[in-house]
């Protein structure tokens, strides 16, 4: 209940990227490092298209403790102050977790904001062979289509997306 309660304290405050970290500022210390409430705000700043270092700083911190897909997964999703260090950043975790692909998912976004076209594709392409998801399908049909200007393969892609989401669902 006490996440809960944060969580719509965050939610009220996104009017205004000062306010969303006032009302941050106001949450205990323990709850700013509970891997939930970090892809909670991490997640509201990556809709708005806001950075807050000392936020960085608790997601990388919290990653190298413990691994949470959850939490990569919107890492991926933050912008940060410059896209190449967070992508160098994320290519670290390759090593250790390669194979997933929310990771790899994470580093395909990451490196679209770095425009690095071509590594987004493999990083979108790798995502998807070890495990297909919708994100990653509709990411890599979006790269087809604003950046690589090949409409087919957008329209693949995103026709993928679609059936993974729809045969999830039923």
């Amino acid at each position: 209940m006490e996440l809960a309660g944060y969580r719509g304290l965050l939610q009220r405050a996104v009017d205004s990227q000062a306010g969303l970290e006032k009302s941050w500022n106001s949450i205990p210390k323990s709850l700013q490092s509970d891997p939930a409430m970090l892809c909670f705000i991490v997640d509201l700043m990556a809709r708005q298209g806001w950075y807050n270092s000392n936020v960085e700083q608790l997601v990388l911190k919290s990653l190298d403790r413990q691994w949470d897909d959850s939490l990569i997964e919107v890492y991926g999703r933050f912008e940060a102050k410059d896209a190449n260090t967070q992508l160098a950043r994320a290519e670290k975790w390759l090593d250790d977790f390669g194979h997933n692909e929310n990771l790899l998912l994470s580093l395909g976004r990451i490196a679209m904001r770095a425009r690095l076209w071509g590594k987004a594709q493999g990083y979108f392409e790798a995502s998807i062979g070890a495990r297909a998801t919708p994100a990653a399908c509709q990411a890599l049909a979006q790269l087809y289509e604003q950046q690589l200007q090949q409409p087919d393969k957008a329209a693949e892609y995103y026709q993928r997306g679609l059936k993974l989401s729809l045969d999830s669902s039923g």
